[in-house]
């Protein structure tokens, strides 16, 4: 799944394979988090520590710009998980990201068994 940024990171690409778990989630339950809130602390002050004229920092580096949120937990590339929380202009966008997300992760599923079956039956042939 490729994503597009809409602050000045950069946009960036998540392997359905790697999902552990998908779902909805409120900010207004989010912002109820302890470990949220531990880390939105974090955030917001290394934004304000970087912030170098007197305006006031950037409050959507804690706050998202769209009213429906997405939580992914991913498997990274050394085994440990990664939280994403995907701001998503809708309700309605972010249930069907949602259901996208499992449907291609069962895709994906079902042609790694296939693929090994290929190579299983290859394996056996050249035996």
């Amino acid at each position: 799944l490729m994503f597009s940024s809409v602050t000045d990171a950069g946009d960036f690409q998540l392997n359905p394979s790697n999902f552990i778990s998908v779902h909805r989630v409120e900010y207004s339950d989010l912002v109820k988090d302890n470990f949220f809130q531990a880390r939105a602390k974090v955030i917001w002050s290394q934004k304000i520590s970087r912030n170098a004229s007197n305006l006031p920092p950037c409050r959507s580096c804690i706050e998202p710009p769209y009213p429906a949120l997405v939580q992914l937990e991913i498997r990274d590339a050394q085994g440990g998980k990664v939280l994403v929380f995907l701001a998503v202009q809708t309700h309605t966008l972010a249930d069907d990201l949602v259901v996208g997300c499992h449907t291609l992760k069962r895709e994906r599923a079902k042609e790694a068994i296939q693929g090994g079956q290929v190579k299983s039956a290859r394996g056996a042939k050249e035996a």
